[in-house]
């Protein structure tokens, strides 16, 4: 399958089997499971998202989190298997606090 539209990602590459996966600091991500924000950045690591909610234009973290819902918290779920740091990222209600939430799990 080709690339994964923007926001969105494909969880049918996952659950990884429990005895294959790795601690969410060193995973190595398919192309499939990136993710792809507005801009057409490419995420392929907590690392990378935290550096980027530092320079996203508001724009862009409104179009991935907002009421209805939290791209990045979703894609912290589903493709790095962590539902408590997703829970806490959800709480947050802007981007510095989400970038302390995610320095604070890593």
């Amino acid at each position: 399958p080709g690339r994964a539209p923007i926001g969105k990602i494909q969880t049918s590459a996952l659950p990884l089997p429990s005895e294959e996966k790795k601690s969410s600091a060193r995973l190595q991500l398919r192309p499939d499971q990136f993710f792809y924000l507005q801009d057409s950045t490419i995420l392929t690591s907590l690392t990378e998202l935290s550096y980027q909610l530092e320079k996203m234009p508001e724009s862009t973290f409104a179009f991935h989190v907002n009421e209805e819902k939290n791209d990045f918290a979703n894609w912290v779920e589903h493709v790095f298997g962590e539902p408590e740091l997703a829970k806490r990222m959800r709480l947050a209600k802007n981007r510095k606090q989400m970038r302390a939430v995610l320095r604070e799990a890593h």
